[in-house]
């Protein structure tokens, strides 16, 4: 099995998720002063309800709403409605993803952490944790039809192990809901807060 998972984009939109509240951690992140009144910020894959874009404008924070499934093709509406389309000259603050870089390939996470890199002096990702690791496990031995198909496809022989639940999850797999992957970010990792379920990324200085 090669490390990370290289085939077509798996995730459409489909792990945008439901809940219309706002992410505890974007919560956790304002209250800490992190994320501040007055700041402008890209909210890069916000979702179909965009809940943390509309939580953190009501905070008074200046966010823009990107999302490429979600999105309208219009330029520039994002500091009013879900744009499919960032600013042509962006300058922001902060560019903060929330549960996108678990749903996308390496490569992709590559791309979007070059791309705040690049514009803005801050980037927060929030990402799963070590949960993906246990959903993979769970799902080879239940023999999870989704899983196994994936599996079947990229020519890999699941193994019940926890050993190689964690290879899996690092190198991405297919679930009912979508592609999940398990983020790598190594050389620019600082954890400003870990759970079981998540871990949250603030990185400073980049550009």
């Amino acid at each position: 099995m090669k490390k990370y998972y290289k085939g077509e984009t798996l995730e459409c939109g489909r792990t945008s998720m439901s809940s219309k509240k706002v992410c505890p951690h974007v919560v956790y992140l304002f209250k800490r002063g992190i994320i501040q009144p007055g700041q402008f910020l890209l909210d890069y894959g916000c979702g179909k309800y965009a809940r943390n874009t509309i939580w953190l404008a009501k905070q008074g924070v200046r966010v823009y709403a990107y999302d490429p499934f979600w999105g309208t093709h219009i330029a520039d509406c994002g500091w009013a409605h879900i744009s499919d389309q960032i600013p042509e000259f962006p300058y922001f603050d902060i560019i903060m993803t929330c549960y996108v870089l678990n749903v996308v390939k390496k490569q992709t996470e590559r791309n979007i952490i070059e791309f705040a890199k690049n514009n803005a002096p801050q980037q927060i990702h929030i990402v799963r944790n070590r949960d993906l690791i246990d959903l993979a496990y769970n799902s080879i031995n239940r023999k999870d039809k989704t899983v196994m198909e994936f599996c079947t496809n990229q020519g890999i022989k699941p193994k019940a192990t926890k050993q190689f639940a964690k290879k899996l999850a690092v190198h991405g797999f297919q679930t009912s809901r979508g592609f999940q992957r398990l983020t790598d970010f190594s050389g620019m990792e600082f954890v400003l807060k870990e759970t079981y379920n998540s871990k949250v990324f603030n990185v400073r200085g980049n550009k």
